[in-house]
């Protein structure tokens, strides 16, 4: 959790940057590698690379693939990381697994950016699904690399063109957010065949700490190194706990009597 919310930051900050944008995102995995689906590296043109696909092996790689991209056009990249793949190019990676890593240009006005939906997800606390085609087969009319999205309020978004596969992704979206879990999934059509990775975007959890004593600093820096949203309550309503856990999102200094419920704190209009 933690470094996608370094992601989202470094992609926030560059929205006045002339900078391109490029994304790389593990889409697909076989047998062992190091980064499992939904890990992302985000790369400026400047040189500036925030979060990883790999143990460190890969990068220098994908950065090379960016700099050969000279359309719109999404690319996948597959490593092969078995013995004999590794001794000929030399990755030292030592997996014994196959990755594919989608690579594609961001702008921050497209609608179907998936790090600008990620950031809503998360600024907003609310759960969403991107789902990402990886690999198309025959003759669809859709893209390597196109997204459809849906957010808690069950709006879609999609630039894919076989209005049956969206219907489908509808469909196999409820799933993924009933099991609380991301899946791959292939559709069938009649000219081909479409690759998808349904990915759940979950908001960090909000840890409430009741109590603001020396005890709770550590435990409050601790789930902050997680990339968790932490919430401070001190009765006692001094100011100084605004200085002492100024790694906190939220402190709130009250002598009132609150009540918990999906994570959001409500004052009860009683004094303690």
């Amino acid at each position: 959790m933690k470094e996608i919310n370094s992601i989202i930051t470094s992609f926030v900050e560059n929205k006045h940057n002339n900078e391109e944008l490029f994304l790389a995102t593990v889409v697909n995995v076989q047998g062992s590698t190091y980064r499992q689906p939904g890990a992302r590296m985000l790369m400026t043109t400047s040189g500036k690379i925030v979060g990883t696909i790999s143990g460190g092996c890969l990068e220098n790689d994908v950065i090379e693939h960016t700099r050969l991209m000279t359309d719109e056009k999404a690319k996948i990249v597959t490593y092969d990381t078995n013995a004999e793949e590794d001794i000929i190019w030399g990755f030292g990676l030592g997996c014994n697994g196959v990755v594919d890593i989608l690579i594609e240009r961001i702008y921050h006005d497209d609608p179907l950016n998936p790090l600008g939906f990620i950031h809503q997800c998360l600024f907003n606390q609310k759960t969403g699904i991107i789902a990402t085609v990886f690999s198309v087969s025959g003759n669809i009319n859709v893209s390597l690399g196109a997204h459809f999205t849906i957010n808690s309020d069950g709006l879609v978004n999609s630039n894919i063109a076989e209005s049956v596969i969206n219907n489908a992704l509808v469909k196999d979206a409820e799933l993924v957010l009933k099991n609380q879990c991301s899946i791959f999934h292939k559709y069938q059509l009649s000219s081909g065949e479409v690759s998808v990775f349904i990915e759940l975007i979950q908001p960090p959890p909000n840890l409430i700490i009741f109590g603001a004593g020396r005890d709770a600093i550590p435990l409050a820096e601790f789930a902050k190194s997680l990339g968790w949203k932490v919430t401070i309550f001190d009765c006692r309503a001094l100011e100084i706990t605004k200085e002492r856990f100024s790694m906190a999102d939220e402190i709130i200094l009250t002598h009132q009597l609150v009540w918990v419920h999906q994570n959001n704190c409500y004052p009860i209009k009683e004094k303690v």
